[in-house]
């Protein structure tokens, strides 16, 4: 089994966010997208799924602390969203930024690349593109950080960052040539 530590180990860092979410939809065919919220001691993890209910908003404050409150009481909580709601994109982007402002950039990238996966053509989609390029940009992932400004500048290259892109794109491989 895993304790506390190798549990968040591999959602972070061992690719256990896309495996994560495979297996909640894929394998138990549920129409949800879980982010695990983790208590902070090593002890056994009881496991909650909670879900905002029907006609509920995963935007409501009153959802988000009850999120929070289960999981400083010992719960990994897993944070139901309906997939079909027009509210995810939204959802998306809020927990994007919540990972980023606490500089979890890698989970914050994830979050924006599945973003981008399913909502391209959402009005927020170059913010999260950017933004997936800030995020490897921080987290010292240089050559990927490029990818993602180039990719940036090639599906959205009319938007207003796209020269801010352009930039970053040409700062990150500077960086991963210094940082051979």
């Amino acid at each position: 089994g895993m304790d506390h530590m190798d549990f968040l180990g591999w959602i972070y860092e061992g690719g256990g966010l896309d495996m994560y979410w495979d297996f909640y939809q894929k394998e138990l065919k549920l129409n949800v997208i879980a982010f695990p919220i983790l208590p902070s001691s090593p002890s056994k993890l009881p496991v909650l799924l909670y879900s905002h209910g029907y006609g509920g908003s995963p935007l409501d404050g009153n959802y988000l602390n009850a999120l929070l409150a289960f999981a400083s009481w010992g719960y990994v909580t897993l944070a139901a969203t309906h997939p079909k709601s027009p509210l995810i994109p939204s959802v998306m982007i809020r927990i994007s930024d919540y990972f980023y402002k606490n500089e979890k950039f890698e989970v914050a990238a994830q979050v924006g690349e599945k973003f981008l996966e399913r909502f391209q053509e959402h009005q927020h989609a170059p913010r999260m593109a950017f933004r997936v390029g800030q995020c490897y940009f921080k987290n010292k992932k240089y050559t990927v950080a490029g990818k993602a400004f180039d990719n940036f500048a090639e599906i959205f290259p009319k938007d207003a960052l796209c020269a801010d892109a352009s930039f970053w794109a040409g700062e990150s491989y500077r960086m991963a040539n210094n940082n051979r």
